[in-house]
């Protein structure tokens, strides 16, 4: 074994986040990063030293923002084989549209890196619409006689579970499996997803409020977005994104909230179009969410 020691330049950028840092682990991974199996080492927070045990084989070396941005905010580094203990380097870069990601210092001779944060810088936020196109998929088929029966059966509430989170929906959704959300479900036309962030995953936590994460996220969206606003205790921000100019435009809600032991966000997202017929809906379901 050997000891790896991470340097965290201190920075605003993204100051009050944890960076995830993760190592190759084809045996024992748990998340999957570019493609490699991966195991967490820990956390490295703005302005420190965070020091791990790792192995003496080559792997590579992941920081990431969150399980839901690690497909585009992410940066790795190459460890060589050997016994000798590493020292890296690196800090947050401003890039809302990639998730403010960490980069790693000295890493510009690595040709696969650079081109992985080339494609981050283009994909930045595409995941929700990935997300919200294979749920349209997964109602295609269905034939308009069959929905029109189907319609007053769907209208009927149901309650959904999942890693921690409870909402009233409609029978017209259905569970997602996806490791890039803690709760995720979906009907033919809206998506639903929960994302939670431990404290342990933000400095000062005990005093960052519900309407503070909001604000930070909202500041990182890089994309349109409303101010944040609130609703009596509900605390909420828009946002919408458009491929192309010829591509439908995606909405989404996002409402923040702060339990005894983490912060979540619930998110509601439909097309632009029909967005605005759907806020009602929105509203009632949100205030059904329990968090165990």
């Amino acid at each position: 074994m050997r000891k790896l020691t991470l340097k965290r330049g201190k920075d605003f950028v993204a100051s009050l986040m944890k960076y995830q840092v993760y190592i190759e682990d084809p045996e024992n991974g748990e998340l999957v990063i570019k493609g490699t199996n991966c195991r967490k080492l820990g956390t490295v927070a703005n302005g420190e030293d965070a020091v791990f045990e790792i192995g003496d084989g080559a792997a590579k070396l992941f920081v990431i923002g969150d399980k839901m941005a690690k497909d585009y905010c992410n940066d790795f580094f190459q460890i060589p084989e050997g016994g000798e203990d590493i020292i890296l380097s690196g800090k947050a870069t401003y890039n809302p549209t990639a998730g403010n990601p960490f980069y790693f210092d000295g890493n510009e001779d690595n040709e696969e890196a650079m081109e992985n944060r080339k494609k981050s810088k283009r994909r930045g936020l595409l995941i929700f619409i990935i997300i919200f196109a294979l749920c349209l998929l997964a109602g295609v088929g269905v034939g308009l006689a069959r929905r029109y029966l189907k319609k007053a059966e769907n209208n009927k509430e149901k309650e959904f579970s999942k890693a921690g989170m409870t909402i009233t929906l409609t029978k017209a959704f259905s569970l997602q499996k996806d490791d890039k959300f803690d709760f995720s479900a979906a009907s033919s036309n809206t998506m639903v997803s929960g994302i939670k962030y431990p404290f342990s995953e933000f400095e000062g936590s005990n005093t960052m409020t519900a309407y503070d994460l909001a604000s930070r996220m909202r500041d990182q969206m890089g994309v349109s977005a409303s101010s944040v606003k609130t609703q009596g205790s509900l605390i909420y921000y828009d946002y919408k994104f458009q491929e192309t100019a010829s591509s439908p435009t995606f909405k989404y809600r996002v409402y923040t909230f702060k339990t005894g032991n983490a912060f979540w966000l619930v998110v509601f997202g439909s097309t632009e179009k029909t967005f605005d017929s759907k806020t009602a809906d929105f509203e009632k379901w949100v205030k059904t969410v329990k968090f165990a």
